[in-house]
């Protein structure tokens, strides 16, 4: 089995990258992106994540601007919420200038892993992303950042599985 970084590095020389002007980490907890209360309180997880799901949000990219990100987050959350989940979907969305903005957080449980048998994250990538469609790299680099947040503060399994939905596979080779 590779290491994280030795993926990382087979990834950014096998993908093209859109380089944005971004340095460092943002997280944006549930009150700075002004996120509504969830319907309800969902359950907890007290074992590391044995599973990450990888989301493409379906939404505008916030560009460089974590701004705009936290008007999509709010409309991300809406959207779910009408369509029957009880909260946002996601534990972690990333987009704009390395943000992370926090869902159902490290101890939550996303209303997409209900029905899931292990322990699950479940990440938004902000943007209308589809196979053969490049990521910035920023974006990229932040949720390998995020992800290594996760494994270092023991809320994620070194050994994860990682799936992708609707993305190319590069992203998942950053990451393994």
């Amino acid at each position: 089995m590779m290491s994280i970084s030795s993926l990382v590095l087979a990834a950014l020389a096998a993908t093209v990258f859109v380089i944005d002007s971004c340095s460092g980490l943002y997280h944006y907890n549930r009150n700075a992106w002004g996120a509504s209360q969830p319907k309800r309180a969902l359950a907890g997880f007290n074992q590391k994540a044995q599973l990450i799901y990888l989301h493409p949000t379906q939404t505008d990219y916030c560009g460089n601007n974590n701004i705009d990100c936290k008007q999509t987050m709010r409309s991300i959350q809406k959207m779910h919420m009408q369509n029957g989940c009880e909260d946002i979907g996601f534990n972690f969305a990333v987009g704009g200038c390395t943000g992370i903005f926090e869902g159902s957080g490290w101890t939550g449980m996303s209303p997409f892993s209900v029905n899931d048998d292990v322990p699950t994250v479940h990440i938004g990538v902000v943007g209308k992303y589809s196979k053969g469609q490049n990521i910035p790299s920023n974006v990229q680099q932040t949720v390998v950042s995020l992800v290594n947040e996760g494994i270092q503060s023991n809320k994620i399994d070194p050994n994860a599985e990682y799936r992708c939905v609707y993305f190319d596979v590069s992203l998942i080779l950053l990451l393994n």
